[in-house]
């Protein structure tokens, strides 16, 4: 019997000027192993999306995002097959204007570095394309 299950996740694009942070799985995480992405994860049940995207961000990055601005850019849709069914997730896509790159990052140990990209960099995939691309049509 398939073990299918969903999940609603959020992602926060945080930029400054024209560039967003990007931070990398680290090698030994089970789906996406060395990966760049941007700060995301899964709502906790119960949570709200405000308190899910504030603690995730806290969590990965060691940042509090509450005083600066945050909007919703769009939703983003994907699947994962595991060897027991397959994994759907809906996830809520945001950006976060910050003043400035000197902030004080303090990765997760789901992360093993960071680096302020733009669009066209080498770290940024179709799929954070797309949400770059809802933030700067």
């Amino acid at each position: 019997m398939e073990n299918n299950k969903w999940q609603v996740c959020v992602c926060g694009a945080i930029k400054c000027d024209n560039e967003y942070l990007m931070v990398k799985r680290s090698l030994d995480d089970e789906d996406c192993a060395g990966f760049w992405e941007m700060p995301s994860g899964k709502l906790e049940f119960g949570e709200t999306v405000a308190d899910g995207l504030r603690r995730e961000i806290i969590e990965e990055i060691g940042i509090d995002v509450d005083s600066f601005e945050k909007r919703i850019v769009g939703i983003s849709e994907y699947s994962s097959k595991k060897n027991d069914g397959t994994k759907y997730s809906v996830q809520l896509n945001y950006v976060i204007d910050v003043p400035t790159k000197n902030l004080p990052i303090k990765l997760s140990e789901e992360h093993t570095d960071y680096v302020w990209a733009t669009r066209d960099s080498e770290y940024v995939d179709e799929f954070i394309a797309e949400i770059i691309d809802a933030v700067e049509p």
